[in-house]
């Protein structure tokens, strides 16, 4: 693993997200992590918005992508489909995908494992940028 998967740095973080919005999109210059921020619960509207931001952004390959989600509150069911299609869709160009969450996100650390799964991307999810766990790496 290079060092781009490695520690998000604190300035992608912080990115702000706009009051109209539940989601912020960064990319780093130096590392070429993507970074994507929410806040609140996710609006289903919102949905395609942020994976076309995200698509535009994309590497060819090797991608390394964060989704900081600590501050997401509750789940939208009707992210499954879209993120299932969206990760299926663009498998070839990800190096790796980390999931920032809140220790106590049970159901998003299930969330991810099944999508994980599902998917056959490797997913590393990150408890409050401390300790790691891992979703399941399929076969």
């Amino acid at each position: 693993m290079d060092q781009r998967s490695e520690e998000p740095s604190s300035e992608l973080l912080a990115i702000d997200i706009p009051a109209e919005k539940s989601w912020a999109i960064a990319k780093s210059a130096a590392t070429g992590a993507i970074v994507l921020r929410f806040v609140g619960p996710t609006r289903t509207e919102e949905i395609a918005q942020f994976f076309a931001a995200l698509s535009e952004m994309m590497p060819e390959k090797d991608a390394q992508i964060l989704f900081d989600l600590r501050e997401l509150h509750g789940h939208n069911p009707e992210i499954k489909l879209p993120a299932t299609r969206w990760l299926l869709d663009h498998k070839s160009r990800i190096g790796q995908i980390t999931v920032v969450l809140r220790r106590a996100a049970a159901l998003h650390k299930l969330v991810v494992a099944v999508l994980s799964v599902a998917t056959g991307v490797k997913m590393k999810v990150r408890d409050d940028l401390g300790g790691e766990s891992f979703a399941p790496t399929p076969p």
